[in-house]
């Protein structure tokens, strides 16, 4: 700012006297907008004496009452607050900072949620002269508000800005995991393409592990999904690892959370060699889910059975499972939810040839994902679309769509975004007849892919009576 403007600025305010100008740099701590009552909290004041001060600097037109919002002022221009924030000492800001905390607590105690953020903020700015256990606990609420609320951008700033205090302030080995367990649930929902979530979430782990935490534990376990498993390159072992240990650690009574680390342990062993281990443990996810009796838990579990169970001869049950889980999802208006039942519930519908049902979920999914706006679930959907043109044509429609996927897969990162896309492109362009056009580029793409992921014999698994477990 020019020192002829701060000039200005400074000598209209040493007009209004030394307690005003006290007062308003107290005003400043909390951002270009106030509220009284906060304010009265922070500046000891009476309110009649508070509010005399206040008036006098509304004539003065150094700040203003917000229309229509009785008790909230702003200063008239961002400068002036700049000015009186600047002006503090550090010392003096970082104690305004933790009062400014404090005074948001008793104000807010009983409604908080809305104010995460600012009390985030207000302790992190205190450094050590506030309460660094404070800053981290409002900074992963204010993280975890922002997710409820689908502001995922906003939430791994929270969790950035939490984490960095973390680092800067804490000891090596005592940090409490919860942070890191909470801002990695947010970035493979919203930043699907930060590789470092898989890494972040496993030493989270281990560190609860350290700390013999069962339940931060669990948390790290189950944070480490991204809505499919890990990767069709085969079993993450890290990951069954992680989930294996949570296990073991965990209440083995009945639970939400055990329900949901057998379901995604089931999730991860997808391309493993022991179908029948797979299958007992998504049966027992399933039935823990339904005793439990929590909606969420067990949307989630019949989802996730939608890939576990993807031999054709569970198709019938599979597409019950992802009928069930998108009616609950709906019921419970959980777009994320929604949008995974939508995209595992149309390519099982293709899978059966009920293509009226693939296309009524795919619309669902086009819904949700523009919802969302999450670049995974834009990858599911784009790709899901090529597979249902691929069946019904035209296949040159069907390429562009396989190509517009892959470019969707490697934005978000995904690993198998080559995977997908390679038989697709064979596909359509078998269709087109055009494999022998003499296009080295397929050639080289189909060089790429994993001989893991080629086609191989898997034991098929029978269709069950559940009669002594009715599904509803």
């Amino acid at each position: 700012m020019p020192e002829g403007v701060k000039g200005v600025i400074g000598q209209r305010l040493a007009d209004l006297g030394h307690e005003t100008s006290r007062l308003l740099e107290k005003a400043s701590v909390f951002g270009r907008a106030f509220e009284l009552d906060v304010l009265q909290r922070l500046s000891n004041l009476d309110e009649d004496e508070l509010v005399a001060g206040l008036d006098s600097t509304v004539r003065a037109r150094v700040i203003e009452e917000v229309a229509g919002a009785a008790g909230r002022y702003t200063f008239s221009h961002a400068l002036i607050r700049d000015t009186l924030y600047e002006g503090l000492t550090a010392t003096r800001r970082a104690l305004l900072h933790r009062r400014a905390g404090v005074a948001l607590e008793q104000t807010y105690g009983t409604n908080i949620e809305p104010f995460l953020a600012e009390l985030a903020y207000h302790f992190a700015q205190a450094g050590s002269s506030g309460d660094v256990d404070k800053a981290i606990k409002y900074g992963t609420r204010a993280g975890e508000h922002a997710i409820s609320q689908l502001a995922y951008e906003q939430a791994v700033v929270h969790f950035r800005r939490t984490l960095e205090l973390i680092d800067a302030t804490v000891p090596p080995g005592g940090a409490s995991s919860v942070v890191t367990l909470s801002s990695l649930r947010v970035r493979r929902s919203a930043k699907s393409g930060d590789r470092a979530y898989r890494q972040t979430l496993l030493d989270g782990a281990r560190l609860a592990q350290q700390l013999e935490d069962s339940e931060r534990l669990a948390r790290a376990a189950l944070a480490n999904y991204r809505g499919f498993y890990s990767s069709a390159l085969g079993v993450d072992r890290d990951r069954v690892s992680v989930l294996n240990a949570a296990l073991d650690a965990y209440d083995s009574s009945d639970s939400a959370t055990r329900a949901m680390l057998l379901a995604l342990l089931a999730f991860e062993l997808v391309w493993g060699d022991d179908w029948r281990l797979r299958d007992k443990l998504s049966d027992d996810a399933v039935a823990m889910a339904r005793r439990v009796g929590d909606p969420q838990t067990l949307t989630l579990v019949l989802t996730q059975r939608g890939i576990t169970q993807s031999m054709p001869l569970a198709l019938s049950e599979r597409r019950a499972d992802l009928r069930e889980a998108s009616e609950l999802a709906d019921r419970l208006e959980d777009p994320l939810l929604a949008g995974h039942a939508a995209f595992l519930g149309a390519l099982a519908a293709m899978m059966a040839g009920d293509l009226e049902q693939a296309d009524r979920l795919l619309t669902r999914l086009s819904t949700v994902t523009e919802q969302l706006g999450q670049p995974l679930m834009r990858w599911y959907a784009a790709g899901a679309h090529a597979k249902r043109c691929l069946i019904s044509g035209p296949a040159k429609e069907a390429e562009r769509l396989a190509f517009a996927a892959l470019d969707l897969g490697r934005s978000a990162d995904q690993p198998d975004s080559m995977l997908w896309f390679v038989p697709q492109l064979f596909v359509a362009r078998f269709l087109q007849g055009s494999l022998d056009r003499g296009d080295p580029y397929l050639l080289d793409l189909i060089q790429l892919y994993p001989r893991c992921c080629r086609p191989r014999l898997r034991s098929p698994r029978a269709p069950r009576c559940h009669s002594s477990s009715p599904r509803r």
